[in-house]
C-alpha cells in the first residue's frame, strides 16, 4: 500500500495580520519604550490584564462596538456557565473592569499599558484587525487637569519618537450632544433620542473617510425598519450640521507651519471656533459645558508648555466609540493624513459605572502601536537594520572552540549583546557576510596568531577599521568603540 503524503499547507497570513522581522522588532520596541518614558515622566504607571474576557464584559451596550468584537469557542465552552469569552477590541473596557473589581487602590490612578487588541473590521491602509495598543488613562480624577495631563503626555512622546509635523485635534462630546439637541431629533419606532444621537455621532465620525456630502446621505437616509436608528434629518437639520462642520473651514485657520512658527494664530483661531460654537448653539447648556470645557484645557496645555500651534479645535472630531462623555482627541501626522489618528483618547466618565455604584471618571488616550510604526516607517524614521546585537565572534579554528566560548562569555559579562558564530560554513568570508546580513557591526577575532599574542582583533564593518586589541583589555576596548 502506497505511504500517504501528507498535503503541504500553504504559509500565509489571513487579511489585517502582520508578521515582524527582528530588524522590526527592535525598532518597535525603541519606539515603544520612548512612548513608555515619556508617560512615566508625566506620573503614569505600567498595567497588564489579559486579552481574553467576558463577552458582556466588552460588549456593554451594543452598537457598532458588537461588530468589532472577536468571538471565542474552546474545548471547554460551558465550563464559565452561559458567559461567552471574546478577545478585547481595546484596553479601555479592561481597564475599567479590573478598576471596578480592585478593593485597594489610590486614586486617581494613573497607568499605561500595552497589549494586543483584536478588532473584526475589514483591514485597509493602517488598519488592521489585531494590533498592539497604548494606552494611558487616568481614572477617578473629574478635574480637567487630568484630560490636559493626557494629551500633554502624548505631545512629549510623538516629540520624543523625533515627530515634529503633527496637530492635535479637540473636540468635546458635550458639544455635539448640544448639536443634536438643537437638531429637533424625535423618539421614533424602536429608537429613543439617546439612540439616534449616538447614530448621529457615530456618523459625523466618518465625515474623513465618507466627505461632507456621504455624511449628509447617512443623515438623511430613510430608516429601514422601526430599529433602524437612521437619524433622517430634513433639510433645516441638515442645513445646520454642515454649517457646523465648515466652522473650522470658515475660520482664519493658519497653515500648521504658520501655526508653529506664530501659536498666537492658531490660539486666535481656536477661539473663534469657541465664539462660533457659542452662536451656533446658543441656548442649549449641555454644548456651552463643553465649550467651557475645551476653553479651559486649552488654556491648561498652554500652561503645560505644549507647543499651542499644533493644538485645533475641530468640531468634526466625534470618535464613534459610545463610552465617550467629555473631551475627543485625534492626531494627524500632517505628512500622512491618509493615515488616520495616530494617537486617540477622550474622557469616558461612565464606563466604569457599568461594573461598580461608586462615581470613577476617566480620562485616557490610546495609541496605535502599529499604525504608528507605520506611518514613522513611511517617513524614513525607522532604520531598514536594527539589531540588538553588539558583537559576532567569529570561530576560527574547532580546535579551539572552547577559547571562543569564553571569549563570547567574557564579552556579555561585561554587557554586550553577543552572537557566537554557528553555522556550517567557516570560511571568515562567510562568518563576515552572515554579521552583514544580521546588521552586526562588530567583529571578534581570535584565530592562532591572536591566541599566541594574546590579543584579539576587533573589526567596525561600518567604519570598515580593524585593530588588534589585548584580550585583557578587549571590553573596554570595545566599549570605546560601539561609544
Amino acid at each position: 500500500m502506497a505511504k500517504r503524503v501528507a498535503s503541504r499547507v500553504k504559509p500565509e497570513l489571513p487579511g489585517g495580520f502582520n508578521d515582524y522581522d527582528p530588524s522590526a522588532m527592535v525598532a518597535r520596541r525603541g519606539m515603544l519604550e520612548t512612548i513608555a518614558r515619556a508617560f512615566e515622566r508625566y506620573g503614569f504607571v505600567p498595567l497588564d490584564t489579559p486579552a481574553v474576557e467576558f463577552e458582556d464584559v466588552l460588549l456593554g451596550e451594543s452598537g457598532e462596538t458588537e461588530k468589532q468584537v472577536f468571538r471565542l469557542r474552546s474545548a471547554s465552552e460551558g465550563a464559565e456557565g452561559t458567559r461567552r469569552l471574546a478577545l478585547r477590541f481595546d484596553l479601555t473596557v479592561p481597564l475599567s473592569r479590573y478598576v471596578a473589581g480592585s478593593g485597594d487602590m489610590v486614586f486617581p490612578f494613573r497607568r499605561y499599558q500595552v497589549g494586543d487588541v483584536f478588532r473584526g473590521e475589514r483591514p485597509q491602509a493602517g488598519r488592521y484587525r489585531q494590533f498592539k495598543q497604548f494606552d494611558a488613562d487616568v481614572v477617578g480624577a473629574r478635574s480637567l487637569l487630568a484630560d490636559a495631563e493626557v494629551i500633554a503626555a502624548m505631545h512629549a512622546s510623538l516629540l520624543d519618537l523625533g515627530v515634529s509635523r503633527f496637530k492635535l485635534r479637540l473636540n468635546h462630546r458635550q458639544i455635539l450632544s448640544g448639536l443634536a439637541a438643537t437638531l429637533g431629533l424625535e423618539a421614533r419606532g424602536e429608537c429613543s433620542v439617546d439612540e439616534l444621537t449616538a447614530q448621529l455621532i457615530r456618523i459625523l465620525d466618518k465625515l474623513d473617510g465618507l466627505g461632507i456630502e456621504g455624511v449628509q446621505a447617512e443623515l438623511t437616509r430613510a430608516p429601514r425598519d422601526p430599529a433602524d436608528p437612521a437619524p433622517a434629518l430634513g433639510p433645516p437639520a441638515i442645513k445646520r450640521v454642515r454649517r457646523y462642520l465648515e466652522l473650522v473651514d470658515d475660520t482664519e485657520s493658519p497653515p500648521f507651519e504658520e501655526a508653529l512658527a506664530q501659536p498666537e494664530r492658531r490660539q486666535r483661531s481656536n477661539r473663534l471656533v469657541l465664539d462660533r460654537l457659542r452662536e451656533l448653539l446658543a441656548g442649549d447648556e449641555t454644548a456651552a459645558e463643553g465649550i467651557a470645557a475645551l476653553d479651559e484645557i486649552l488654556s491648561h496645555l498652554d500652561a503645560l508648555g505644549v507647543q499651542m500651534g499644533r493644538v485645533q479645535l475641530d468640531p468634526s472630531i466625534a470618535r464613534g466609540l459610545d463610552y465617550y462623555t467629555g473631551v475627543v482627541l485625534e492626531t494627524e501626522l500632517c505628512d500622512l493624513p491618509e493615515m488616520g489618528s495616530v494617537m486617540s483618547g477622550g474622557r469616558y466618565d461612565n464606563l466604569v459605572s457599568r461594573f461598580t455604584a461608586t462615581p470613577l471618571p476617566a480620562v485616557g488616550a490610546s495609541i496605535g502601536l502599529d499604525r504608528l510604526f507605520a506611518a514613522l516607517t513611511k517617513l524614513g524614521m525607522i532604520p531598514e537594520s536594527a539589531t540588538p546585537i553588539h558583537v559576532l565572534v567569529m570561530v576560527m579554528d574547532q580546535d579551539e572552540i572552547g577559547d571562543s566560548l569564553q571569549l563570547a562569555q567574557r564579552l556579555r559579562a561585561a554587557g554586550f549583546s553577543t552572537d557566537l558564530y554557528c553555522g556550517a560554513e567557516r570560511s571568515f568570508k562567510a562568518q563576515m557576510r552572515y554579521a552583514l546580513r544580521k546588521g552586526i557591526r562588530f567583529l571578534a577575532i581570535r584565530g592562532s596568531d591572536e591566541r599566541a599574542a594574546g590579543t584579539v582583533q576587533l573589526k567596525d564593518l561600518e567604519r570598515r577599521h580593524q585593530v588588534p586589541v589585548p584580550l585583557a583589555q578587549v571590553e573596554e576596548a570595545l566599549r570605546n568603540m560601539v561609544d
